[in-house]
């Protein structure tokens, strides 16, 4: 919603669903219309939000230290909890780092999916243009640390 004027960019509810490049177009539209000129503060924000979005929580992107722990944390189910408790803090933006280009901002991010089964660690790379409006989004999952076949089983508890 900005201001008094509900837009409904997405319809998840739709049947059949709505194609995820229908609401990409109409987000971009959106977002278009605002004609932002943002800087990597706000690309962060704006990267976060096509987080949510795409139904991921921005809690969930790692660094590096991260995923070393993520590694070390596979063979105990309290231990993923504890770093998934930590890793939901106030300043979890604070770990997307976009890079400046010429004419927007890219960012390679890692992360951990704990809604699929072994909650693998996905490379997300991001391309936006200076005025927020994505470029592409591709997800792929990483082999820097993924989950360890059976390490994991069934839905996380969090």
């Amino acid at each position: 919603m900005r201001g008094l004027w509900p837009e409904n960019l997405a319809n998840p509810g739709r049947i059949p669903p709505q194609p995820v490049e229908e609401s990409r177009a109409r987000i971009s539209e959106a977002v278009a219309r605002d004609h932002l000129s943002l800087d990597r503060g706000g690309a962060r924000e704006m990267i976060a939000c096509y987080l949510r979005i795409e139904g991921r929580l921005p809690g969930l992107v790692l660094t590096p230290l991260d995923l070393v722990a993520l590694e070390g944390a596979r063979d105990s189910e309290e231990n993923m909890q504890r770093l998934a408790e930590s890793l939901d803090a106030e300043d979890a933006v604070s770990r997307i780092d976009p890079v400046e280009t010429e004419d927007g901002y890219r960012a390679r991010l890692l992360y951990w999916d704990t809604s699929l089964p072994e909650r693998p660690v996905l490379e997300i790379d991001l391309d936006m243009e200076r005025n927020g409006v994505l470029r592409s989004i591709d997800v792929t999952e990483s082999v820097r640390g993924g989950s360890a076949p059976g390490s994991t089983t069934g839905s996380p508890p969090f």
